[in-house]
């Protein structure tokens, strides 16, 4: 559960560092070019995608299992989730694309059996976007599965919280 907080903060953390940094340049406020007119306010939209949680998969699973034994298996898939994102995470920044696509393929059959057909269907979006070789879409889709990911992980964290 250590890892899976860290990994949970680290996420965030990035999130916020990167809206206290939209305004500046070199933490110096942007101009638009004429006198006066400095940055004050920034629109930013966030993307707001609610990951779905199918429970009758995690049920089946988890249906012969006493609560503390279903606990355990829920840290364990979470465990399992988070270490396959952070494995192709690695691999999309080193562009050593075979390996994340092996851990998007991973990702995307885990899933299936887990219940979390959104983070399935995205990893199956992130692998058309390495076969395609595009660059820009798999940026784009990139960032969304580690969002997803993550929406992901606190939909089963907050499941098994409510198990106890």
């Amino acid at each position: 559960m250590i890892g899976l907080r860290g990994i949970l903060t680290k996420f965030r953390g990035k999130i916020w560092r990167n809206i206290k940094e939209l305004g500046t340049i070199n933490g110096q406020k942007c101009d638009r070019g004429k006198k006066g007119n400095d940055v004050e306010h920034v629109k930013l939209n966030l993307p707001d995608e609610q990951s779905c949680l199918d429970i009758k998969p995690l049920l089946s699973i988890c249906r012969n299992l006493a609560v503390p034994q279903a606990a355990e298996l829920l840290c364990r898939e979470m465990q399992q989730l988070a270490d396959l994102l952070t494995e192709c995470q690695k691999g999309y920044q080193k562009a050593e694309y075979c390996l994340a696509r092996r851990k998007l393929e991973e990702i995307e059959a885990f899933s299936k059996l887990i219940g979390l057909p959104v983070l399935e269907r995205v990893a199956r979006d992130v692998q058309n976007c390495i076969d395609f070789y595009d660059s820009v879409a798999l940026s784009a889709t990139m960032s969304r599965l580690l969002r997803m990911g993550e929406q992901s992980l606190t939909a089963i964290w907050d499941l098994q919280d409510r198990m106890h």
